[in-house]
Formats: structure tokens, sequence, C-alpha cells
């Protein structure tokens, strides 16, 4: 198994801001259907950055519609505004976005696959992107139709497509409430090329069991910095954690501290953590990224129908971060 105190890198589901302490990897996301990739620093040197671009499936045209004069149309990421033209193949061959209406009498209904068929060019896609590792979520739009068995199933057979080696996402709340057992987790992992698990679930029994019984080298994280440490106590490698985004020395000297032995130390820090990160949980991933770009100057709006806060929010935010970003601050000047 890996020796304690490596740390993760990551994303989490759409529209997340989840960060990166780790070094220096691009990782991509596949989430029902809706591809981010992360491109991440090194732990080393302290950095963290990330760069999101969101694909969706969009409706193909009738074979005879004339294509359209492409358009400037702003793209948000998480650090600057570009412009990309519509067009069919406005991202990759296999994602189509299309902004024009259909003549009444050719009416085409669009659909899209959330099947194995989905998540295999995507992977193909962000691996010719530079991308290391994807991060892959549970089917779960028809939930009540798939059993443990048909879960295995599906991640067995994007793994053998994927030139990516693929990372286990447990996120119920990201998935219909599809919460992975660790008998499933573990059955996926018996897979060569999965190699990790991101347990959002925040269930530090299962991690513990996952750790225990996994195969040689497989990567057990936490997916939240208010467990880092419990999670380092009963056999997880790191964490990928939005939180690291704000205060990544902070994630990783609660590591080094639990490896050392410094238990003392090492609880003191993460309970300012927990603290820090129970606003990021009430806020979600617009108050990370509003305290992205208070604290580090970028970070940008979030997607709609998502809004930026309120002055006064980002104020409560702010403040309810601070104890651990002094902390932050006091680990970047012994550096």
């Amino acid at each position: 198994m890996r020796e304690p105190g490596l740390v993760a890198v990551g994303n989490a589901a759409s529209l997340d801001a989840d960060a990166v302490v780790g070094s220096g990897v691009a990782d991509a996301v596949l989430a029902d259907g809706e591809l981010e990739s992360n491109v991440v620093g090194d732990a080393d040197n302290g950095l963290e950055g990330s760069a999101s671009d969101a694909a969706a499936a969009a409706l193909v045209p009738p074979d005879d519609m004339p294509t359209p004069t492409p358009t400037p149309t702003p793209v948000k990421t998480m650090s600057t505004k570009a412009t990309m033209p519509q067009k069919t193949h406005a991202l990759t061959p296999h994602i189509r976005r299309f902004n024009l209406a259909f003549p009444a009498q050719r009416p085409k209904p669009a659909s899209s696959s959330l099947g194995v068929s989905m998540p295999t060019p995507l992977c193909r896609d962000a691996a010719k992107s530079g991308a290391s590792h994807a991060l892959m979520l549970p089917p779960s739009y028809y939930g009540g139709l798939l059993d443990d068995n048909k879960i295995v199933d599906y991640f067995h057979d994007v793994a053998d497509q994927s030139p990516l080696p693929l990372l286990i996402y447990n996120f119920p709340g990201a998935a219909a409430g599809r919460d992975l057992s660790s008998d499933v987790i573990l059955r996926i992992a018996a897979h060569p090329n999965v190699v990790g698990v991101k347990l959002t679930c925040g269930n530090t029994g299962k991690l513990a069991r996952v750790a225990a019984d996994a195969p040689e080298g497989f990567f057990v994280s936490g997916g939240s910095a208010d467990f880092i440490l419990q999670g380092m106590v009963v056999g997880a490698h790191g964490t990928i954690s939005g939180l690291a985004n704000v205060a990544p020395r902070a994630c990783v000297r609660i590591m080094e501290l639990f490896g050392t032995g410094r238990l003392l130390e090492a609880r003191r820090l993460q309970a300012m953590a927990a603290k820090c990160d129970w606003v990021a949980i009430r806020t979600g991933f617009v108050g990370v990224k509003a305290a992205i770009g208070h604290f580090e100057g970028y970070g940008g709006e979030p997607r709609r129908p998502c809004v930026a806060p309120t002055p006064q929010e980002l104020k409560g935010i702010v403040e309810g971060m601070a104890e651990l970003r002094r902390e932050e601050a006091a680990l970047e000047s012994e550096a």
C-alpha cells in the first residue's frame, strides 16, 4: 500500500470547485455526461490551480440543415473568460452543441446516452487533452433498475476501454442517492485499470474496510477536509477536497503531522479545518469559489443557475475561513 501522507488530486461533480493537493496531475471528472478537467499544481511548492470546461450534450441537426455562421460565445472557466465559436463540433466529435431552432416541419428529438457509450469517448478525449486519471460517478438516472452487479459491470466495461485509469467517485448527493457499499467498491477495485476511490459519502467505516482489503497500490481518500485526520487513522492515503483550494498547505500539514506521530498538533489543525470546511459545506462550491476569489484572486462566478454570494454572504464566508487562512499564511512563510 502507499505510504500515509500522500495527497490526492481531483475534482468533484459537475460545477464543483474541488481541489487539489497533489503532484501536478490533471484529472477528468465524468458526472452523468458532463465533463470537467482540472489542472493542478505541485504540493511541494504549495501551488494549486484549475481550469474547467463544461461539455454539454446537444441537439444534432438534420443532415440537410445549413451550417450556421459561428458567433462568439463566452465560456466561463475557474479563472478566465474566453470565447468559443458555436459550431457542431464545438468541443469534441462526441459532444455537439447547436443553438438553432429546427424548422417546424422537420422536428428531430435529441437524446443523450448515460450508458457506457458516454464516458468511454470522454475518457479518450480527456487523455488526448493531457488528463492522467478519470474520476467517475456511478450511473444513477435509472437507479432503480441498476443492481450492484450492473454497477460493477458498468465500471469494468468503461475501465476496459478507457485509456485513463479510473477513480471511483462515491458521492450519493450527486448520484441520486446511490451510495456504493464497501463490498461493491472492492469488487470494482479488482479491475487493474481502476486505481482509487474518492469517498465523499464521509463514511470512515467504509473507508477503513476499503483501505484494508483493496489491491496493493489502490488509492483511498476521503472527499472532504473535515475528516482528513480521521481518514488517515483508518488507512486513507490522502484527500480530494474543495477546501484544499483555500488552504492546501494546511491540508497537507495534517497528514504530515499524523505521519510523524504528532497527534495533538494534528487534532488541533484538523479541528480548525473542520470549522472552516463547515463554512464550505454550508455554502457549497459557490462559497468555495468566492473564497478562492477573495483570498487568491481567481475563481470567477459560478455557472447558472447558481449565483455568486452577496457582499454580506461573502463577508460571512471570509470570516468563517479566516482562522485557517492565518494558519495557511504561517505555513507558507515557513516554506
